[in-house]
């Protein structure tokens, strides 16, 4: 199940935080939800960073899982909060996404089980490669090469290299999702500890750009 994590608090040093509250109207949460859409986007490439330090996920992958959840503007309401959030997803991915051996399904057939060359996968980044017990590696009439395992009940096969022979049917495994090495404390941390800084980076540059439109405007104004 998907879990928010809001990003540090848009509270910047005093003075800033100051000058954001004499701004009139929703000036305020126009500046801060700017600032924290625009930080979303470093956000996620910085957890992405973060998960994969502790897992061999690639970063494509990696990135998949996460999804960011803007500030929303009204053109009528305006911004309603200045909140910004980064989703993670905890479906696991198949195993073969993380390295494993061998890249290619070797021709098996008729080879003993003993005999067979056995898949092999790294899944975590400080860790080393393991054997996956009574894995091997095959490809689908689709295209899609895995990591799997006969499960279950003997049976016979309906399609396949192996139609209308007695086996048992094949399970494709999978390896952990990112979602468990995100949502530890240590982790969020971190990711705050990157993403303050840009943030109130971002908040100043919004601030300095609001400022400049209201002066257009009350420009504008004059000039008619």
């Amino acid at each position: 199940m998907a879990k928010r994590h809001q990003l540090v608090s848009v509270n910047g040093a005093a003075e800033l935080e100051k000058t954001l509250k004499q701004l009139p109207g929703n000036g305020m949460l126009v500046v801060q939800g700017r600032a924290v859409n625009k930080t979303l986007k470093g956000a996620r490439t910085e957890a992405v960073k973060l998960v994969r330090q502790s897992i061999a996920l690639n970063a494509s992958d990696t990135r998949k899982s996460f999804s960011v959840i803007r500030a929303r503007y009204g053109r009528n309401s305006g911004y309603k909060s200045a909140a910004g959030f980064l989703d993670i997803k905890g479906k696991p991915y198949p195993l073969a996404r993380y390295p494993f051996r061998p890249k290619q399904p070797p021709s098996q057939k008729g080879v003993p089980v003993a005999s067979r060359k056995p898949a092999t996968v790294q899944v975590l980044k400080r860790g080393h490669r393991k054997v996956v017990e009574h894995g091997f590696v095959a490809k689908m009439q689709s295209g899609h090469v895995g990591v799997f395992i006969r499960d279950g009940e003997l049976r016979k096969m309906s399609r396949g290299r192996y139609q209308d022979e007695v086996k048992q049917p094949i399970r494709e495994l999978h390896g952990p999702a990112p979602a468990p090495y995100f949502r530890r404390d240590i982790m969020l941390r971190r990711l705050a500890k990157r993403v303050r800084p840009r943030l109130q980076k971002n908040m100043q540059h919004e601030l300095d750009y609001y400022i400049l439109q209201q002066f257009r405007r009350m420009a504008g104004k004059g000039r008619r």
